[in-house]
């Protein structure tokens, strides 16, 4: 990749003044990255904070609190995989989907104290209902938060007049994914650093999709980017 020298300037020096001109200010550095690393970083503290505030509600509650061993585990499982994605930036703004079964594993956990403190625990007809609600707490909590939304077929023709570049997508997940667009009637760039890699993996997607793809639709562009030259 050729550099263009018209767009170039070499870098300055920010400890020097003199290294910039009348016209130019110095700008204080900034990562936006850094801006939702924080923001994980608190919503982890709010959800300990939380759990700890329904903790503390619990032991002081007037005729003593229930910690229901499957409430327990409900709402560990559901807030220490909230804590731990937060270490990964995965949410960066967290759905309304996801507070509300941040929510409902807290009233989980405090329901069985509510329920004692009127008389309705010893039941149990009420435990087994509490139970239930905390498996599926947990079932959707997997669902949402680690599963993730279940892979959606693409109808064919969805995607004409699409055209998507894929780097690397001679094998692996790469090669899957330019198959399915493909079938979805996109223009698929494969971006890879072999030729004769590509053009057999191409070959390949025109053999296994006799009919649903066309040659034309397979585009090859030659990309190493393990270098810049």
């Amino acid at each position: 990749m050729e550099r263009n020298m018209c767009n170039y300037k070499e870098p300055l020096n920010a400890s020097s003044p003199e290294s910039y001109s009348e016209d130019e200010q110095e700008v204080p550095f900034h990562v936006p990255s850094s801006e939702v690393v924080f923001r994980g970083y608190v919503q982890s503290t709010v959800a300990v904070l939380s759990v700890a505030a329904a903790l503390a509600a619990m032991v002081y509650a007037p005729k003593g609190g229930v910690f229901d061993p499957m409430a327990c585990i409900a709402c560990g499982y559901i807030f220490g995989v909230f804590c731990f994605q937060n270490t990964f930036v995965e949410w960066p703004a967290v759905p309304r989907h996801i507070l509300l079964l941040l929510a409902s594993v807290l009233a989980s956990l405090l329901a069985p104290t509510c329920l004692e403190h009127v008389g309705f625990w010893a039941t149990w007809g009420v435990k087994c209902i509490a139970w239930a609600i905390d498996v599926a707490i947990v079932i959707s909590g997997y669902r949402l938060m680690v599963r993730g939304p279940a892979y959606a077929h693409l109808g064919g023709g969805s995607l004409e007049g699409k055209t998507f570049v894929i780097t690397g997508c001679n094998t692996g997940i790469g090669f899957e994914t330019a198959k399915t667009l493909v079938q979805a009637g996109a223009t698929v760039v494969f971006a890879c650093r072999s030729e004769d890699k590509a053009l057999a993996a191409m070959t390949k997607i025109v053999e296994e999709c006799a009919g649903q793809v066309q040659e034309e639709q397979l585009v090859f562009v030659p990309l190493d980017t393990s270098s810049f030259e």
